[in-house]
């Protein structure tokens, strides 16, 4: 499986609708991203008012701010100076999407989404950087585009 980075993005929407090792989101600004399975993990790091959403290992996140993350992992994300982030399940959906999440062994929701580590906060007390998004506030998916065709 090949790695995917995605940078330096502004006002984008990425759709990604196949299976990638590692996945890299660094200098997002005003972006929906919509993942299909990762089957390491994924780094986001300097993200701005972002909306993000990705199967994965594990989900790591540096410098985001403002920016949801609809997620299925199995284990919890991660988070390092950030601010205004909140988390939501996954809910994206394509065509082949269950092959796939099988594949990368992440078929099974596990619910490691709505408490983060927050390595800034290192108190008892609900860190003030992040929280699980209500469910009235969590926006969902749009269909997927469809694939291009490889025929003549």
């Amino acid at each position: 499986l090949p790695d995917l980075v995605l940078e330096r993005l502004t006002d984008c929407v990425v759709f990604i609708l196949g299976s990638v090792r590692a996945m890299r989101c660094h200098d997002l600004e005003n972006c929906r991203v919509y993942g299909g399975p990762v089957s390491g993990s994924t780094h986001a790091q300097r993200l701005k008012n972002c909306h993000v959403e990705v199967c994965s290992r594990q989900v790591r996140i540096h410098d985001a701010f403002d920016t949801t993350f609809h997620i299925r992992t199995t284990s919890r994300p991660i988070i390092e100076h950030s601010t205004g982030v909140s988390f939501a399940p996954y809910g994206f959906e394509w065509h082949g999407q269950d092959d796939e999440l099988k594949k990368a062994q992440l078929f099974d929701e596990t619910t490691a989404w709505p408490v983060a580590y927050d390595f800034g906060w290192i108190t008892k007390h609900h860190p003030p950087n992040w929280s699980a998004a209500p469910h009235a506030h969590r926006a969902w998916s749009p269909a997927p585009p469809e694939p291009l065709s490889t025929t003549a």
